[in-house]
């Protein structure tokens, strides 16, 4: 009966499905959707933005706005991250948001839990030199900050390396 419980649970949360209108976009990764009365803040699935302090931060986020920002959606929640938000991935027009995100070099393909589809389309943009792809040292927003919102010890090492290689010019 136990194991029967959680396999219900489970598959009820894998198989939400919210329709409605962005009405907030954070970041690159991060919105929110209002779905019959009902606010939710998403993580787009299989994808990782740019954080806003990092280069092509803001610009995801405005991409990422442009997209969905005020526009009719469906998401389809896989799971519910640590910080309570719903983790979807975004449809616009049966087009997947998160595949565009990457595609269109906003975003980083999240490999630990990405197709190999959405890799492929990483690879493409980095060839290509799309959005922060155009950044030989762009740095993964998993290394850019802690859990906290503060910046950790590579990024850090990162902007002084920066900042000298400025000043010695």
């Amino acid at each position: 009966m136990k194991y029967l419980s959680i396999i219900l649970i489970l598959f009820f949360v894998s198989c939400n499905e919210f329709k409605g209108r962005i009405i907030s976009v954070h970041d690159g990764d991060t919105v929110t959707l209002l779905s019959d009365g009902k606010i939710y803040k998403i993580r787009l699935a299989e994808i990782d933005a740019n954080e806003l302090g990092q280069p092509f931060g803001n610009q995801a986020k405005e991409y990422l706005s442009n997209l969905v920002l005020n526009k009719a959606i469906v998401a389809k929640q896989i799971d519910i991250d640590k910080y309570g938000r719903h983790v979807c991935k975004l449809f616009l027009n049966g087009s997947y948001v998160n595949e565009l995100m990457v595609i269109s070099g906003n975003a980083w393909c999240y490999k630990k839990y990405a197709s190999s589809k959405l890799y492929n389309e990483e690879l493409i943009a980095k060839s290509e030199r799309l959005g922060l792809w155009q950044d030989n040292n762009c740095i993964p927003p998993i290394y850019a900050a802690n859990e906290n919102g503060t910046e950790n010890w590579y990024w850090k090492a990162k902007k002084l390396i920066s900042d000298h290689e400025k000043q010695s010019k």
